[in-house]
């Protein structure tokens, strides 16, 4: 299979690769936080906003990636805590 020309980062055989969370540089503080609200849920999520381009949604997604799998009610929009 020829891969040359095909962006590295889309779908391959079902799965999605990201960018890796490590590889990221700059925007410590974002990554902080980030770091910070999935060790502590109580700090209350995290707001991330700037210019268009500065890699805020691949660095989330790069986060999302690394952390582990979170069980969840079925058809719940708010992805509610079974054990609740």
């Amino acid at each position: 299979m020829d891969t040359r020309g095909e962006d590295p980062w889309s779908a391959h055989d079902g799965l999605l690769m990201t960018y890796p969370f490590g590889a990221v540089v700059g925007m410590d503080d974002m990554r902080l936080a980030l770091l910070l609200n999935a060790v502590s849920p109580a700090v209350g999520g995290v707001l991330v906003r700037g210019e268009k381009g500065t890699a805020k949604s691949t660095t989330v997604r790069a986060l999302a990636a690394v952390l582990p799998p979170v069980d969840v009610v079925a058809g719940c929009r708010f992805a509610c805590d079974p054990a609740a």
